[in-house]
């Protein structure tokens, strides 16, 4: 409540000591930019050095990787009892938490997009910077190359059932069957697809090209909404709940929920400036969805 709008580093790290002072934190970790939660509260906690120091509620704490000799890391995923870390310019790393022993994973291309982990925990995917898409098998690791270079892949998003939809240069999003390899068009932009969305239970895709047009699409009926707005630095913000609507951030500081079934929406204002991440309330979804069906 009381920090500084105006932007007063000063005050803001008054506030800061007198939150520590006063025990708000049960735990302050120093030097970690980003984290990432396992389900039994294990945190692993990177920054700008190559080391990923692991917290424990239990009070048992590790480092993996040399903070000297390593590259920085780029991300940390959690899959399973395994831990993936990928590295900036560097390997991408599966490795075991409790023994400390590890292995890069098999790669054909120099450097890589961020790595998506599918809901099941089974796979892990990322875009090569030639374009193609690589797969690994969890937990051993085994690589299997997916898409070619032909069509440019800029992005990737796990669906359930062994399936995953990617975003090309050449405008379309296609669903590839993981098991066979075999594709299908799905959606087609007027220009290359940044990026590419699924909602949990796999059935709808967002998607958005630098021409500001987000399409929602149904991947069981084949319908898909139209929506034109900026896309927040750069970025598709979009969010799926579990009831039906979609937060869709489109510029300006609004959020817009999409009805996926009619297309009907709602906007949400009051942010003054751009909007990056969204999120649902449980407890909020269904009279969201309710109020977004009824517009």
């Amino acid at each position: 409540k009381q920090y500084p709008d105006a932007g007063d580093w000063r005050a803001a790290q008054a506030i800061f000591g007198d939150a520590i002072s006063r025990g708000v934190a049960a735990r302050v970790f120093a030097g970690a930019a980003r984290a990432a939660l396992a389900l039994d509260g294990q945190l692993a906690l990177f920054g700008v050095d190559g080391a990923v120091r692991l917290w424990s509620p239990d009070g048992h704490d590790a480092t993996l990787g040399s903070a000297v000799s390593d590259p920085r890391v780029r991300e940390v995923l959690y899959a399973g009892d395994a831990l993936v870390i990928q590295r900036v310019d560097g390997p991408i790393e599966l490795w075991n938490p409790r023994t400390r022993e590890h292995k890069p994973l098999h790669r054909r291309a120099a450097g890589y997009d961020r790595v998506q982990l599918a809901p099941d925990g089974k796979w892990l995917g990322a875009v090569a910077d030639d374009g193609s898409v690589d797969l690994w098998s969890l937990p051993d690791g085994a690589p299997r190359p997916l898409a070619d270079v032909r069509a440019r892949a800029t992005s990737i998003a796990f669906l359930p059932g062994v399936r995953v939809a990617v975003g090309s240069q050449d405008h379309h999003v296609r669903v590839y069957d993981i098991a066979t390899g075999d594709a299908r068009i799905v959606a087609t932009h007027a220009a290359q697809v940044v990026r590419v969305r699924a909602s949990p239970d796999g059935r709808r895709l967002v998607s958005s090209d630098p021409l500001d047009v987000t399409l929602v699409s149904d991947l069981k009926t084949g319908a898909a909404h139209r929506f034109v707005g900026r896309a927040e630095q750069g970025r598709m913000v979009s969010e799926f709940s579990s009831l039906g609507p979609v937060a869709l951030a489109l510029g300006g500081g609004a959020l817009v929920l999409v009805d996926p079934e009619t297309g009907a929406t709602h906007t949400l204002r009051g942010h003054s400036a751009q909007v990056t991440a969204a999120a649902f309330s449980r407890s909020e979804e269904r009279r969201v969805g309710k109020e977004c069906r009824s517009r």
